[in-house]
């Protein structure tokens, strides 16, 4: 993203893999590095077992976008939204295993370098295109990961808004949203992920109970209709052409992880295993995704909400989740943020400050650092009282827009750019299809989530 980062020998074809050995030892983008911390900075030298790389897979691709995903069905149809869910999961994993294959590729090619230099995301797009693809890559990057940031916002303000309604406290939702941004404004400050790994765990702790919650409602819902016989929810639709679109930014959103899939490769004991073992770990979350999904309009229906926790009865349960997912989610919105305001600051820095690149990167400091920081948490907090009623909207836009090209389209042009001599014409074809579909998915469910929202879609959260 910043010119300090800038490949200064671009390669155009892969026949030719040729480039320095500096600017191999140079391919990694400082967005995507820096995003990769929280799952490798602090076990460099203690590699990941299978239990501690299935617990941060899990941890990278299962938060906030799941419970949006019930309403995603309710916009594309139960079946609909089962087999178009399933479609968009082997795609997403296949463009992951895409990008670790592409990255060993290089690392292959440049093995008599002499350096031990990994190499990331934003490096293989820079090593692809240029300083365009990192600076593409970083754009991605960004908006899924303010995005991500923006809907913990909306999501914790309406569901803090909805528990205290209930035990009497009248304030408008935009309060709890700004209430929000105030405490979590103090974490912006932080300059070092290790502060905050305590918080990962208990986002975790309730992510997961969050999800056993809905399931049990869901689920005893689904068996107490019709009179005890059980069924489908009213107004249950197979297909809903108009606004099936929404749905697969949806899902996008839910499978967008790719940024972290390189470290965690590269930190495993046994690199070997990763495809079989992350391929079995995705299998089981597009399952539980499809079964929450899937559930959760089979039992709301027609009046499913746009996050499935604003149609589960009062009971302590679910005031415990609701509480519980809001503030774990909250504890997440610096890891999210972090990546994005350190790279803004060095690119800041380097322009008020006229550094050139050099291995000591620029910073901000004192009250341009805090000011900078503030700023971008508020414009955090500004969107999301903007999309506070369209949470599952939302979700929509950011997976159309960040996440199809960091899922689709980048993965598969690299990969059919960097090894075009090492794949088969049919490969080839195969990713520039997926990069097509991206692009055409992308664009068509932006386009029919801003009709839904201008046209009153949607059922605002309570």
């Amino acid at each position: 993203m910043s010119s300090n980062s800038a490949m200064r020998t671009h390669v155009s074809s892969s026949s030719n893999l040729g480039p320095a050995s500096e600017d191999f030892n140079d391919l990694e983008s400082p967005l995507l590095r820096t995003e990769s911390q929280e799952y490798s900075e602090d076990h460099v030298h203690d590699k990941s077992g299978p239990v501690r790389f299935s617990a941060n897979v899990f941890k990278a691709f299962v938060g906030s976008g799941i419970l949006a995903i019930p309403f995603g069905m309710h916009e594309a149809g139960l079946l609909a939204g089962i087999v178009s869910l399933l479609f968009v999961a082997l795609v997403s994993v296949h463009c992951m295993l895409l990008i670790v294959e592409t990255k060993q590729y290089l690392q292959r090619a440049h093995s008599g370098s002499g350096n031990g230099k990994q190499v990331d995301f934003g490096g293989v797009g820079r090593f692809a295109f240029g300083s365009k693809g990192e600076l593409a890559v970083n754009i991605a990057v960004t908006i899924a990961q303010v995005g991500f940031g923006i809907a913990y916002l909306i999501f914790a303000g309406s569901n803090f808004h909805s528990v205290l309604t209930s035990y009497g406290v009248h304030l408008a939702v935009e309060w709890y949203i700004l209430a929000m941004g105030c405490l979590i404004a103090p974490l912006a400050l932080l300059r070092s992920y290790k502060k905050l790994a305590p918080t990962s765990i208990v986002a975790n702790v309730a992510i997961i109970y969050g999800i056993a919650v809905v399931l049990t409602y869901a689920l005893d819902t689904i068996t107490r209709a019709n009179g005890g016989h059980g069924g489908l929810a009213k107004g249950v639709r197979m297909f809903n052409p108009s606004t099936f679109p929404v749905f697969i930014g949806n899902a996008l959103f839910v499978f967008e992880g790719i940024g972290v899939i390189i470290p965690l490769e590269q930190n495993m004991k046994h690199p070997q295993t990763f495809k079989p073992l992350f391929s079995i770990i995705m299998a089981g979350i597009a399952t539980l995704v499809l079964l929450f999904g899937a559930l959760g309009y089979a039992a709301y229906g027609e009046a499913t909400s746009q996050s499935i926790t604003d149609d589960l009865p009062d009971s302590a349960f679910v005031v415990v989740l609701r509480l519980g997912y809001a503030i774990g989610l909250l504890l997440t919105y610096p890891v999210q943020m972090f990546p994005v305001i350190e790279v803004f600051e060095e690119a800041i820095a380097a322009r008020l400050d006229g550094a050139s690149a050099g291995p000591v990167k620029p910073k901000l400091h004192g009250w341009r650092s805090v000011l900078f920081r503030m700023s971008t948490v508020m414009f955090t907090v500004a969107v999301a009282l903007a999309a506070k009623d369209y949470f599952g909207f939302f979700t929509a836009i950011i997976g159309a827009v960040g996440c199809s090209a960091l899922v689709f389209i980048f993965p598969a042009l690299f990969h059919a750019k960097i090894m075009a001599d090492s794949i088969s014409t049919t490969a080839k074809y195969k990713d520039y299809f997926i990069a097509l579909l991206g692009i055409v998915g992308g664009v068509l469910s932006v386009t029919v989530t801003f009709i839904e929202i201008i046209n009153g879609g949607g059922k605002p959260p309570s």
